[in-house]
């Protein structure tokens, strides 16, 4: 059996099932939990943006689950 270790977290998911109770976002395996987090994180620095942009949306994105990666 594998273990599936969140790249955020850095704690191994028990039971893993993919869309079930984690999910892979650019090649980065997230809990559900981690992904609530990252979706707050990004909803929240884009209401500080005066013009919505979906290009703006997903660099902010993706440079916020990388650094979350580290």
């Amino acid at each position: 059996m594998t273990a599936i270790i969140c790249d955020v977290t850095k704690k191994v998911i028990p039971g893993a099932r993919k869309d079930v109770n984690y999910v892979v976002l650019m090649g980065k395996n997230l809990s559900l939990d981690a992904k609530s987090d990252l979706d707050a994180t990004v909803r929240a620095a884009m209401k500080k943006e005066a013009l919505y942009s979906f290009r703006k949306y997903k660099k902010t994105y993706m440079e916020t689950l990388l650094k979350m990666c580290k």
